[in-house]
């Protein structure tokens, strides 16, 4: 298993610890989406989306995964109290920071 993928198993296992008991459909969606944008942000150390979308270990092109981040970003449903802060503050305080 790469890196990238090994990365990405670890942030989505404790993603998904995180969301709740019975989430499924978009919700789960929501939660991959994250999970590899998260994976790409470690794995790339940056912030910027083609760095990103090149670091995601999904098959998709890495052309079609910055499309996918920027619509997951611009979507209003998308809100960072409820998609980002939740899951960063806990993800910080398993890895210890």
């Amino acid at each position: 298993m790469s890196d990238n993928r090994r990365v990405y198993r670890t942030i989505h296992t404790h993603l998904l610890q995180l969301y709740p008991k019975n989430a499924k459909g978009r919700t789960i969606q929501h939660l991959n989406t994250l999970a590899g944008f998260v994976a790409g942000i470690v794995q790339g150390k940056s912030s910027q989306l083609p760095t990103i979308a090149r670091k995601a270990p999904t098959p998709a092109k890495p052309e079609s995964r910055v499309k996918q981040y920027r619509r997951w970003i611009q979507n209003e449903q998308i809100d960072q109290s409820g998609y980002y802060l939740p899951y960063v503050e806990a993800l910080l305080n398993l890895a210890g920071f």
